[in-house]
């Protein structure tokens, strides 16, 4: 039973793929911290996204706090839900992925905070980038270091998330 789910999953993903190519949809692949919040539910509308390569050799907690402390760090919100109509299974690989706690707002509400790739399609001509972007700052905590980073709500620089992979550290 398992092992037909996959399947079913790599299709959808490989199907996609292969529309993509031939309608000449340009994907990205961005590798970064994901922050989510879990008392949305297993899979929240959205998430937090700072895209920064992490090789792997530090620990994770201390990279990321070294990311939100640099005075340019940029974390974009991203529409999260919509990939689940390619990929079924999103809730569970983003439930069964490796993460820490982080605090996120002026309560500094706990969440969690993961080394994933987000692919994006990024077409100048879709309707979906019209949106107006809102730059804003947004209080992080992690370990025991409160920090401030820029928000950027409703960005066009990514377009639509389309699929998500979690990476193993």
């Amino acid at each position: 039973m398992l092992g037909s789910y996959i399947l079913f999953i790599m299709i959808g993903l490989t199907n996609y793929l292969n529309y993509a190519k031939e309608h000449n949809i340009v994907l990205h692949r961005y590798e970064g911290i994901i922050i989510w919040n879990t008392s949305f539910g297993p899979l929240p509308q959205e998430v937090l996204f700072l895209p920064v390569e992490w090789d792997g050799s530090s620990n994770f907690e201390n990279f990321v706090e070294q990311e939100f402390s640099k005075e340019d760090a940029a974390i974009y919100q991203v529409y999260f839900q919509g990939m689940r109509w390619i990929m079924p299974s999103l809730a569970d690989s983003l439930n069964n992925a490796r993460y820490i706690n982080v605090g996120v707002g002026t309560n500094y509400n706990l969440s969690r905070a993961s080394y994933v790739a987000i692919t994006f399609v990024t077409d100048a001509n879709n309707d979906e980038f019209t949106l107006t972007e809102r730059i804003r700052t947004l209080p992080v905590m992690v370990t025991d270091k409160r920090l401030t980073v820029k928000l950027h709500d409703d960005s066009p620089r990514f377009g639509t998330a389309k699929l998500f992979e979690t990476i193993n550290w």
